[in-house]
């Protein structure tokens, strides 16, 4: 589902709703490998057009997608980040 939003004369852009109605496993290994399922509505099927992290914004894994279809994602996760990476503490 899409909407299309004016934004002048010579360009539209359209904004997807993408909903998620499960996710699974909800634990895997700091090692990486694990293959994560995202279950939900309206994703793109094109394996490049989605993007999937774990984490936080400055302490993430990205998880890379193995297949794609509008109601579900499978993608497999990278080794997690240490915890704090890029952190420097004064102590």
């Amino acid at each position: 589902m899409g909407a299309a939003i004016p934004t002048d004369a010579d360009t539209v852009a359209f904004k997807y709703q993408t909903s998620i109605s499960s996710i699974s496993p909800t634990v895997g290994s700091i090692h990486g490998g694990t293959i994560i399922t995202i279950a939900g509505d309206n994703f793109s099927p094109i394996l490049s057009e989605n993007l999937v992290t774990v984490g936080n914004l400055h302490n993430y894994a990205k998880c890379n997608m193995v297949s794609a279809t509008k109601t579900e994602l499978k993608c497999r996760l990278e080794k997690a980040p240490m915890p704090n990476a890029g952190v420097i503490q004064d102590g």
